[in-house]
């Protein structure tokens, strides 16, 4: 027994040291390649012999090539617009610093047979820039990406993607993304559809049909660790309200936006809240019509922008009546992690008394703001609930924290 428990723990020791040295390699080999002097540039074989000198096995070899590659190529935009036929062979992609996913495919292939590794090229359909939900994908490969083979076994990678990406304006926005560097096979598929099963890497492959049906996710969906729970299709059909959950660690954060004919509309036709580690989104549909609902995700302290994770395509069967809309959220609603029970509605009629009922962690107070008059609720624990007579105008939804004299706002409720 105390021998097997000293393997466990030289074996765990190795497996986090094995995890760390990559991560600080990684970061090296990228700054390496990224700081390749032109003179090293002029040909496949002066390149490879400089990318791959200090690598010190096939992983790194794989991965300095896909890094230089997605640093120093640029997608040509205008020749897939125009869908000009373009020299993609290894030498014109070097030359010219430019292609298409094929010459991206084809040139990480050459240089990583010049190092020695075994590889291929893989053709088949993705779930690119312009994909919508629901897409059928018929006639030939509209995409190309790569698989190697390191110590036996085969992994997926797609340097066209580890680039950057296509904007909305078809604008080529230079990113760096390794998470398309060695992608787990079933995080692959939901956007690679290879055209020989084989490429999956599944135990259990695919069908064209299941791929189709598959949600749109985007990389940022595994990155931050989200999990799909109530819907796993791309395809919704609702109503005029929906409600999605997600599973998603604490520090995660998510916002979502409804889309009809690619414009956004309003930003109170969708409401996010969290309950443990789930997240629920919710959605309102003024017409009967198709939509997307889109959802980004980005860590609750990282002051950078909102990710783009997935997107659903939602049907709806009936028309939203009425004022509709959420009540818009303070960002300390988030903050301290508060479940509103109801009113979900941001309009409320004056002159009626309506329920509240909201779980608040961290409060002392919780009231409704009228006319800077305070209506406390109920408290019982963390929950606060009761009955308040609206007002027009303002009604702003309050709480103060212990060790606090301020109420700081949750929700913003119109009388009308």
């Amino acid at each position: 027994m105390f021998r097997y428990s000293i393997t466990i723990i030289i074996f765990s020791f190795l497996f986090i040291q094995q995890v760390f040295t990559d991560d600080n390699r990684f970061e090296y080999i990228d700054n390496y390649a990224l700081n390749t002097p032109k003179s090293a540039e002029k040909s496949l074989f002066g390149l490879i012999q400089y990318l791959t000198r200090p690598c010190k096995n096939e992983k790194e070899k794989a991965r300095v090539i896909f890094s230089w590659i997605a640093h120093r190529i640029t997608y040509n935009v205008r020749a897939l617009k125009k869908r000009k036929n373009i020299d993609t062979s290894p030498e014109a992609v070097l030359e010219s610093r430019n292609s298409i996913c094929d010459g991206y495919a084809r040139l990480f292939q050459e240089l990583a047979e010049q190092a020695g590794l075994e590889t291929t090229m893989i053709s088949g359909y993705s779930k690119d820039y312009n994909y919508q939900p629901g897409s059928i994908f018929t006639g030939q490969a509209n995409h190309a990406w790569n698989a190697i083979k390191i110590n036996g076994h085969w992994y997926l990678l797609d340097v066209t993607w580890g680039a950057g990406y296509l904007d909305i304006n078809s604008k080529f926005n230079r990113h760096f993304n390794d998470y398309y560097f060695f992608t787990p096979p079933e995080e692959f598929i939901y956007n690679h559809f290879p055209d020989k099963t084989q490429w999956q890497l599944l135990d259990k492959p695919v069908s064209k049909k299941d791929f189709e049906q598959l949600a749109c996710l985007k990389s940022a969906f595994f990155q931050y660790g989200l999990k799909l729970i109530s819907h796993k299709k791309w395809f919704i059909k609702t109503d005029s309200k929906l409600m999605v959950t997600f599973y998603a660690k604490q520090n995660i954060q998510l916002i979502a936006i409804v889309l009809k004919d690619n414009q956004e509309l309003d930003n109170h036709l969708t409401f996010t809240q969290r309950s443990d580690q789930s997240v629920q989104i919710y959605s309102l549909f003024p017409d009967k019509s198709t939509f997307i609902l889109r959802i980004f995700v980005k860590n609750k302290k990282d002051p950078g922008k909102y990710q783009w994770a997935l997107d659903y395509k939602v049907e709806t069967t009936e028309r939203a009546t009425g004022k509709i809309g959420f009540p818009e959220k303070f960002r300390t609603f988030d903050e301290c992690d508060a479940y509103v029970f109801k009113p979900h509605t941001q309009y409320l009629k004056s002159g009626r008394e309506i329920s509240f009922k909201i779980l608040v962690p961290g409060a002392d107070d919780v009231c409704i703001i009228i006319k800077n008059k305070f209506n406390p609720l109920t408290k019982n624990k963390e929950l606060f609930e009761g009955k308040i007579k609206i007002e027009k105008g303002d009604n702003i939804l309050a709480a103060k924290f212990l060790g606090s004299d301020e109420y700081n706002g949750l929700l913003k409720y119109m009388g009308y």
